[in-house]
């Protein structure tokens, strides 16, 4: 399957309320540079830089947003929009949590 299709397939599972295990199944082939950087753009009326993480907060997937961390996932602070703003305007206070928990230091974006 190539990387994209994997992704769109990973994003229609995250937002559809597929399982974590078909999920993980479905990206255990994708490198982290994939999963993590590679967008999707599946609907004009979302942002076309959204990544998986970004579609698990929007549709608060605490689920999946803890299990990608836990994977090491999502680590770095390269996301536009911030996952914790996401998190904070949809007001998802568990994701806000699991975000703070693993990325403390992104209450320091400006």
């Amino acid at each position: 399957m190539e990387p994209r299709e994997a992704l769109r397939k990973a994003k229609t599972m995250v937002v559809s309320g597929g399982t974590l295990s078909d999920v993980i199944e479905t990206l255990s082939k994708l490198t982290q540079y994939e999963v993590e950087f590679m967008q999707i753009n599946q609907s004009c009326e979302q942002n076309s830089s959204w990544n998986l993480m970004h579609h698990a907060v929007r549709v608060n997937r605490k689920d999946i947003v803890e299990d990608f961390f836990d994977k090491g996932f999502f680590k770095s602070k390269d996301e536009s929009p911030p996952y914790l703003h996401m998190a904070a305007v949809c007001g998802y206070l568990e994701i806000f949590e699991i975000i703070m928990q693993h990325r403390p230091d992104d209450k320091d974006v400006k």
